[in-house]
């Protein structure tokens, strides 16, 4: 059927029997419908109908889609624009914990290069890996002398990016040192009473 004729034949069915029950406003569209589609013919598009309507209607449905979905995807991902958002601090692995429950200020060295420096009961348990340098690690504790109250050696373990479960500490006549690896700190055994002069630098 082409146009012209389903035209014709939407009038006749608007005129035979119905009355007065087809509203003004369809009357009125059906009226006007060989303007517009005359000029949809001469314009530079082409009126689709049938089969292709239904097709260019469904491949509209899945580009929109397609883009909700990308935009859904990039902001679960925390991508804009080609940026990429850095991870929380609280999903970065941790590497190193330390406990300084002495009256001494002391320096935490890894491979030689200080990390930080606490102050006396001073606590950091969320050293995070990307503060630290790459596996294996020669961990120190040591007091602003030099010396060294407690130390431990963490070897690599598979790609690096953990350092496993590696725990060390002194106990000092001036307090307690517990040094760890990982997010877990460790159960700690009763303190003991150290050794007299063990807290001179």
């Amino acid at each position: 059927m082409n146009d012209d004729s389903f035209e014709t034949d939407l009038r006749v069915v608007l005129s035979e029997g119905s009355g007065g029950d087809v509203p003004e406003r369809l009357r009125a569209s059906v009226a006007r419908a060989p303007e517009r589609v005359g000029s949809r013919r001469l314009g530079s598009w082409r009126v689709f109908r049938g089969p292709a309507a239904a097709i260019a209607a469904v491949t509209s449905a899945i580009v929109v889609v397609a883009i909700i979905f990308g935009a859904i995807f990039l902001r679960s991902n925390g991508t804009t624009a080609g940026r990429t958002e850095p991870p929380p601090a609280s999903a970065r692995p941790i590497g190193i914990g330390i406990v300084n429950a002495t009256g001494l200020r002391l320096s935490l060295v890894v491979n030689g290069t200080v990390i930080e420096t606490l102050a006396p009961h001073a606590v950091d348990k969320a050293i995070g890996m990307n503060a630290l340098p790459p596996l294996p690690w020669v961990v120190e504790v040591r007091m602003s002398s030099g010396r060294v109250l407690a130390t431990m050696t963490v070897p690599l373990v598979g790609d690096g990016t953990q350092p496993g479960s590696w725990a060390a500490g002194a106990d000092l006549s001036c307090g307690q040192l517990y040094l760890w690896t990982g997010a877990q700190e460790p159960i700690w055994p009763a303190p003991g009473s150290g050794s007299p002069g063990d807290c001179l630098p």
